[in-house]
């Protein structure tokens, strides 16, 4: 309803954070219970890591991958983090031909994102599991950079912090962003929603 004039669409899909939706929309169409987790859904920190390589196993091409690091001595004192290949894969068109990104990145809070000395620990759990999938990855190495990132839009996955479904409690209305359940890292968490939306619309 935009001022006072209905528009009907069979489906409908919000790109708006999901944490926000509800100052967009009447809460009252909706289950009590999701409302509550909706909007208590927090943005949170982490470092981020991108990797230029000259070359990487090919068995490794298109996949993502979870660690958790223990007793890291940040908040909560285990770290979870993602190692994402799906770049490396030359129809991604970003890298130049013959070379591959790996894109990374590693939760903490926000105030952890500004701290040096955490940021070098994290940075450390990042390579070290980097390694782990990739031995030896130094000597195919064409830079690395690790930006770190305050506050993110989107939703981190966590035990608090759960990202919901695509699928609303609504018939026909969807999410897409970095904010619900797709896998990957950031802008491929959105894309990837949005290919998954693609297959629900068309079952």
């Amino acid at each position: 309803k935009i001022d006072d004039k209905k528009h009907l669409f069979d489906v409908i899909v919000s790109n708006v954070l999901v944490q926000d939706f509800f100052k967009l929309v009447d809460e009252k169409h909706f289950p009590e219970k999701y409302v509550k987790s909706t909007k208590c859904l927090k943005g949170t920190g982490s470092l981020c890591a991108y990797y230029s390589l000259k070359k990487v196993d090919k068995d490794l091409m298109g996949k993502t991958f979870h660690f958790i690091e223990k007793e890291l001595g940040v908040d909560g004192e285990d770290a979870v983090g993602m190692i994402d290949f799906m770049t490396t894969l030359p129809e991604s068109k970003l890298s130049p031909r013959g070379e591959h990104l790996v894109q990374s990145y590693i939760i903490c809070t926000p105030e952890e994102a500004k701290d040096k000395k955490t940021l070098n620990k994290l940075k450390e759990a990042l390579d070290r599991n980097l390694e782990t999938l990739l031995p030896g990855y130094q000597g195919s190495l064409n830079w690395s950079i690790y930006p770190a990132t305050w506050h993110l839009d989107g939703v981190a996955k966590t035990i608090d912090n759960e990202k919901p479904e695509i699928q609303t409690p609504i018939q026909n209305l969807y999410f897409v962003g970095d904010c619900v359940k797709a896998p990957g890292i950031g802008i491929n968490c959105a894309v990837n929603s949005a290919f998954i939306l693609k297959d629900l619309i068309n079952e």
